[in-house]
């Protein structure tokens, strides 16, 4: 490894252009009981710069990346990380950030996977406050196993908010199965968002479902059995948007499911129909309701406004009474009953309909003229 640099007493340090191979950066603190050293590193324009940031334990120390600039290294006790504009953290160990990580059309990619051959580990990025990625982001990482040491995840002490792209890659041709839960996002105060686009190169059978299952605390992507995927591949994800926070990621187990996927045996199809239920149920209601409207347009039953007498032929027709033969007494005729008959009237009829589930809702009004029959 090349010299170290340490910044002993320049509060700004920029780098435009060029290559820095090989280089360790390192903050070290001021004199003891004095007050922190601030640091600001700034990458721009194309630097690529290879090493690790160390900060000291009295330093202050902001690094940011700006037009396609690249980073190869870990970051150590780091304040603030600031990734944009085409530039790329490439983590080469577990990091901590003390403050803030913030990705604006950057990439932030976990390398884990020589580590991981060697060590059987994978990385995690801690971070003191928050993380944000926008739509043109990328966050990269890598799954080797089911426990919570065998795949890259970031664990946030604020808020996470989510965009943009999330790509899963395979750690030493580790594939999932049928129940893997893999909790690749902790925010201990909320997360926001979700990602736009999941990359999933991690699974390659097609008879695996994934699930993005969205926390109030976090992300976790989870496998279940489902049928062959229909062609062309990869099957559409499942998105899953769940009111129960994830539990803590153990290093050395797997994590257990959420309860509302631990419920099904599961399969992708149980998982679809436990949702599908209000959907069948509010179609057939809607679908009786249209065709008892329909009927009563075309006026097979139903309504009726203006009544006609309708007179059945009685031996009675053209009198008014008639003498019974046997008592002699007069007979007054029965007037008959009312009966209705149909007739057209214009009228409008309205009907909706409103399905929703746990994190999805489709609305579909539907307004029609037309003469109907009483």
């Amino acid at each position: 490894m090349g010299r170290p640099i340490q910044y002993r007493s320049h509060p700004e340090e920029s780098v435009y252009g060029g290559s820095w191979e090989r280089v360790l950066l390192r903050a070290l603190a001021g004199n003891a009981g004095g007050t922190p050293r601030v640091l600001n590193l700034t990458a721009d324009d194309n630097v690529t710069l290879a090493g690790d940031v160390l900060e000291g334990p009295r330093s202050v120390v902001n690094v940011s990346l700006f037009n396609n600039s690249l980073l190869t290294g870990a970051m150590r006790n780091a304040t603030n990380d600031t990734i944009e504009t085409g530039s790329q953290w490439d983590m080469t160990d577990s990091s901590t950030i003390a403050e803030d990580v913030s990705v604006k059309g950057g990439i932030l990619m976990f390398e884990s996977g020589k580590t991981f051959a060697a060590t059987g580990k994978a990385f995690v990025l801690s971070i003191g406050r928050n993380y944000a990625m926008d739509s043109s982001s990328t966050l990269s990482l890598g799954v080797g196993g089911t426990n919570g040491s065998q795949y890259d995840r970031l664990e946030i002490q604020g808020t996470a908010t989510l965009n943009g792209t999330l790509v899963v890659n395979s750690l030493n041709n580790f594939r999932p199965t049928s129940g893997n839960a893999f909790e690749v996002v902790r925010a201990n105060l909320g997360r926001s968002g979700e990602f736009a686009h999941v990359n999933d190169f991690l699974n390659n059978n097609p008879n695996l479902q994934r699930i993005d299952v969205y926390a109030p605390n976090g992300v976790a992507l989870v496998y279940v059995s489902a049928t062959p995927a229909p062609t062309p591949n990869p099957r559409p994800p499942i998105i899953d948007v769940i009111p129960t926070p994830l539990p803590p990621v153990d290093p050395g187990e797997p994590l257990p499911l959420p309860v509302e996927i631990s419920i099904l045996d599961p399969t992708a199809e149980e998982l679809t129909s436990l949702y599908e239920v209000s959907f069948s149920g509010v179609n057939t209601q809607r679908f009786n309701l249209d065709e008892r409207l329909a009927e009563l347009q075309r006026g097979s039953t139903g309504f009726s406004s203006n009544l006609n007498v309708y007179k059945p032929p009685t031996p009675y027709e053209g009198k008014s009474s008639v003498i019974d033969e046997k008592s002699g007494k007069s007979v007054v005729e029965k007037q008959p009953l009312l009966q209705p008959t149909p007739e057209n009237r214009w009228g409008v009829w309205v009907t909706g309909w409103v399905i929703s589930s746990t994190s999805r809702t489709a609305t579909s009004p539907k307004a029609t003229t037309s003469p109907q029959e009483e």
